[in-house]
């Protein structure tokens, strides 16, 4: 049973760093992390479930700002080729 533990906690931080690998070559670093404390909060506060609207709107800002950010790096790349 021990080793059975032990291999899902393995495969659960070699997800979790994988995701966070690409999220960081996509520049989602801080989105992830906010997407992912906002679904475990959910667990312990009632405050994200009835303030939702509140909680989505900024995971929308940080997805803007992610995007613009992308668009701006592409920009430097066409200038510089």
């Amino acid at each position: 049973m021990t080793a059975f533990v032990s291999l899902i906690i393995t495969v659960f931080v070699q997800v979790f760093y994988l995701l966070f690998k690409i999220a960081q070559k996509c520049k989602l670093t801080l989105t992830l992390i906010y997407l992912l404390l906002a679904t475990i909060s959910t667990f312990f506060s009632r405050w994200v479930p009835e303030h939702e609207s509140l909680v989505l709107t900024g995971l929308y800002i940080l997805i803007g700002i992610t995007v613009l950010r992308w668009i701006y790096v592409l920009i430097q790349k066409v200038r510089s080729v």
